[in-house]
């Protein structure tokens, strides 16, 4: 599913950005910093049942940044290592936890922190989320207001603002299908390369008419 998303944001970037601002950003996105080795250590979790059958669970509230497998990698030990192209969610103590953000998740690949997604609130935060970002990146390199339509056919208008640097792209949604869910994703030049390599290969296995 993490993978679709990400498939879904490159689509996305690759019709958004239109030229490219020629000079590096910023790589860090709430002290960790992009392109750089994954160092956050897992959330703490207990246990709970039997010895037959064992639930794992994160515990609500941690007092560090941390991460968060899967469900479906919740199984495996604490500390297990973890694999090349894997999606994990950050966890932050509520105190810094920043007022546009709902969560947010990392791509590790090869080790090393590649992609950020950050889900935002949606439309009520669109405009304070996009000044967070002009403040960090500057002028975005494209901008439109988009129109979305959610499934009860509801019309909104929507923020839609991309920046690309040497090395990294950011993207901005202000709402995604939802007026109350949108999306930051900022990634490396590394991940760009993966996720379109992604998505040409599910392009490939896509029957042609």
């Amino acid at each position: 599913m993490k993978k679709l998303a990400l498939i879904i944001a490159i689509s996305l970037v690759m019709v958004l950005v239109a030229s490219a601002q020629t000079k590096s950003a910023d790589a860090t996105v709430f002290g960790l910093h992009l392109g750089a080795k994954f160092s956050l250590p897992e959330c703490a979790r207990s246990t709970t049942g039997d010895a037959g059958v064992l639930n794992y669970d994160y515990r609500s509230e941690p007092s560090f940044p941390c991460f968060q497998l899967t469900n479906i990698l919740m199984f495996a030990p604490s500390n297990t290592p973890l694999l090349n192209d894997q999606n994990v969610k950050i966890h932050f103590p509520t105190s810094m936890l920043a007022t546009m953000s709902l969560d947010l998740h990392a791509q590790i690949v090869d080790g090393n922190l590649e992609g950020v997604q950050i889900h935002t609130h949606g439309l009520e935060s669109q405009d304070e989320v996009l000044a967070s970002l002009k403040a960090k990146y500057g002028e975005p390199s494209e901008f439109q207001e988009k129109q979305e339509q959610n499934a009860m056919g509801a019309v909104f208008n929507c923020h839609a603002a991309a920046w690309s640097f040497d090395n990294l792209t950011v993207v901005f949604f202000g709402a995604l299908g939802h007026t109350d869910a949108g999306l930051v994703n900022i990634e490396t030049t590394k991940e760009s390369a993966l996720i379109k390599k992604w998505r040409d290969e599910a392009q490939a296995r896509t029957p042609k008419m």
